[in-house]
């Protein structure tokens, strides 16, 4: 009995670990998809240098950029399991 508890459990453990990683590899995919989005939107803004630019462009770059570090942020957390 003891050992088929322990191999349960171990069993249990390796099913936990595989489903974190499905869970990171889904929310990496999904925030590389909108990573992507917001370079080109970005790109599309910001593609003429001679241009001048106004508030909303200098807007849609900040909040872009905030948007990169909660992506980061949100990647750090689920790598650590939190």
């Amino acid at each position: 009995m003891g050992m088929a508890a322990h191999a349960s459990l171990r069993w249990e453990r390796v099913r936990r670990f595989d489903n974190v990683g499905d869970e990171i590899m889904r929310k990496s995919l999904t925030l590389g998809a909108a990573t992507l989005c917001l370079l080109v939107v970005i790109w599309f803004t910001f593609h003429d240098f001679h241009e001048p630019h106004t508030m909303r462009d200098y807007l849609t770059l900040l909040a872009s950029i905030l948007v990169f570090f909660c992506f980061g942020d949100e990647l750090l957390r689920v790598g650590r399991g939190a």
